[in-house]
């Protein structure tokens, strides 16, 4: 039990650390101001311009898409060890050890 609580706030702890990496706020910022820039009638008259600013807009999305998907992912595996701890499922303990593991 213990040990799977450890490596869910070790990993709660490293997605933390990476602070640029995940830094969701930092990223919708960037976000919205990109897309500011895009609905600017002027940037169109600079085509390479223009593709860069969308190119920086999709990857911008997909890092939030990405971010979300890690976040659910962790609430969902801390979810199940409290779940199963409360009915103190071995089995189930043993599964979610496996996956807070990857």
């Amino acid at each position: 039990n213990e040990e799977i609580e450890n490596n869910i706030n070790e990993a709660k702890h490293h997605i933390e650390l990476q602070g640029g990496v995940f830094d969701l706020d930092k990223i919708k910022s960037n976000l919205k101001k990109l897309k500011e820039e895009s609905e600017d009638e002027s940037l169109w008259n600079n085509p390479q311009k223009a593709k860069e600013i969308l190119k920086k807009i999709s990857i911008l999305e997909k890092k939030i898409e990405s971010i979300d998907l890690i976040n659910k992912e962790f609430e969902d595996l801390k979810e199940l060890y409290l779940l199963a701890s409360k009915e103190l499922d071995k089995k189930m303990l043993e599964d979610i050890y496996g996956l807070s593991k990857k």
